[in-house]
């Protein structure tokens, strides 16, 4: 059985607390579920514990120091869906990841592979930006306010 409040949930359910925005319930099982077969993709196990226990962000909140907004699962969307150029062969964006999140208020977009083993967190840039290793790693350095999460994963 998948024990919903994960220790980061808990962590990111009390920080959006703290700065007084929204704290949404989590996403249903079949919203998850509907959102794999839509797209053909497991759901990892982390993300999916994250979402079930905190559906992303309300609409126009965007929290931390670094101005992030989390996406709901409902709007979490592939790149080339978001970006026209993404399918251009000429581009470098990962167009078959799936935006997860935005910083000041769609600024930088966030996306993540999930059709690779380590599902690695792109910033969506000219040139795209690895930032993080899983979904887990970037929450946490959404809460640390990580210069990482600009810079990439070797920023000092």
């Amino acid at each position: 059985m998948l024990e919903i409040f994960s220790p980061l949930a808990r962590r990111f359910r009390r920080e959006l607390r703290r700065g007084r925005f929204e704290v949404r319930l989590g996403a249903p099982e079949t919203t998850i579920r509907q959102f794999e077969s839509t797209y053909g993709v497991i759901v990892p196990y982390d993300m999916r514990r994250f979402y079930r226990s905190i559906d992303g962000m309300a609409p126009s909140e965007w929290a931390f120091d670094s101005d992030m907004r989390v996406l709901p699962i409902g709007e979490v969307k592939p790149v080339h869906e978001e970006f026209a150029d993404a399918d251009d062969p000429s581009s470098s964006q990962p167009a078959e990841a799936f935006v997860i999140a935005d910083n000041s208020i769609s600024a930088y977009f966030f996306a993540i592979d999930l059709r690779a083993s380590d599902q690695p967190v792109y910033l969506v840039h000219s040139e795209p930006i690895r930032v993080a290793t899983g979904f887990s790693d970037f929450v946490r350095k959404v809460l640390s306010d990580s210069r990482k999460l600009f810079h990439g994963e070797h920023a000092a």
